[in-house]
This record gives structure tokens, sequence and C-alpha cells, in this order.
């Protein structure tokens, strides 16, 4: 009979659900990290392996349970490129409906006075972009969505995307930080807006854009 044993080595870590199988009539024991071992036949398999350097270790046990004191082990590196994109999700205002800030920066810490408090969640560190539209403060010209214009008034309106955006770097979990009503500099005009937040990982997998709406008011 043998044991194995099965870990990632100091500083790497395997994604939740990793599994591993081992041989049949085997005892797996725990190393750097924990995950259930189910026994089956042989070969060995693992499937899941997050990119690090991984180790196998295997000890020969006779049948009176004499174990074998040098036991073999065997290292692997995993370096898979990194394909699953981030997901961004709980995108909130604390007000919907507020005034701009007479001057700040676009976007500001969570413990700032100034401005309204966003905060969303990640599956994943992540770089946020944050990018505002008018709603219906645009017109459709050859399918693009152009600045409302004499010539173009009477087309189809549509949510013209402004100049400029912000960009914060956002922790696995719940972020937070204040957005001030402001854009490139400038305080946004009274009127309708979306924002729109678009995460991308260290690998440049890219979520789905999430948007909530907001209205600037006069002071």
């Amino acid at each position: 009979m043998d044991d194995f044993v099965v870990g990632a080595v100091a500083g790497t870590r395997p994604a939740l659900g990793d599994r591993a199988r081992v041989c049949a009539g085997t005892r797996a024991r725990r190393c750097v990290y924990t995950r259930p071992l189910a026994a089956c036949g042989s070969p060995v398999t693992y499937t899941g392996l997050a990119n690090g350097l991984h180790f196998l270790q295997v000890r020969a046990r006779d049948s009176a349970g004499n174990v074998d004191p040098t036991p073999a082990t065997r290292t692997w590196l995993v370096n898979a490129a990194d394909t699953i994109k981030p997901r961004l999700t709980r995108l909130k205002l604390s007000r919907s409906l507020f005034a701009a800030a007479a001057h700040g920066s676009t976007l500001a810490k969570a413990t700032a006075k100034s401005g309204v408090k966003v905060s969303h969640t990640l599956t994943e560190p992540a770089s946020v972009t944050f990018t505002i539209q008018r709603r219906k403060g645009g017109r459709m010209v050859n399918g693009k969505c152009r600045a409302l214009t004499r010539t173009n008034k009477r087309r189809k309106k549509c949510d013209l995307p402004l100049k400029g955006s912000a960009k914060r770097q956002g922790n696995a979990g719940k972020n937070s930080l204040r957005f001030r009503g402001r854009l490139s500099g400038r305080k946004l005009r009274p009127d309708r807006y979306d924002r729109v937040a678009t995460a991308t990982d260290a690998a440049g997998n890219r979520a789905d854009r999430k948007r909530i709406k907001f209205t600037i008011v006069k002071r």
C-alpha cells in the first residue's frame, strides 16, 4: 500500500475547484493546502491546478505496516494562460440624485467627505475603468452616437459617451470609493447619466460591462 502526499509549494495555491484522484487502496495526506482526495484506479490524475510549482510525494507501505523511510518526490510547474474573465457585480450608488462637486478629482477614497459612495464587488483583483454616458444626449449618425447639433437634432436619440474616464485598482471582494459628479476636471452639467464600469484583470481578461443610472441636479 502506498501513501500519496499532494500539495503546492509554499507561496502557491490552487483554485477552489481543484480535485485530485489517487490509486485504489492508497491513503491521502494533507500538505501545504487541504483538498479532499478520493480513491480511484491507476494512473494518478490531477486537474484544475493553479499556476505555480506543485509536488507529489509517494511512500510505500507493505501489508505489515512497514513504511518506506525514503519517499519518492516529483515536482512540476503549471504555467497555463489565464483565460477566466473577472466578474464585477453589485454596482451601487448611495444616492442616484445629487449635485456635482465644485472641485476635486472624479474619484476619491471612500473616506472622503465630498461625492456619493460607489460600491462594487470583484471576483479577483482587477483594474476598474469608469466612463459616463449622457442618457439620450446624442443622435445616431452613420451608426454612431454623435453630439447633438442643429443638423442632426431630428435623428434618433442615443446615450452619448462623454470624453474621459477614471480608473482605480480593485481588490477581490467588496470595494468602495467616492464619485464627485465630475469628469476630466469639469463638473457634469445637470442631466441624466449612466455610469459604466469595466473590470480588467492582470492577464487582460475583461469583465462584462455594468452600468448604473444617476442624475445631476443644480445646487
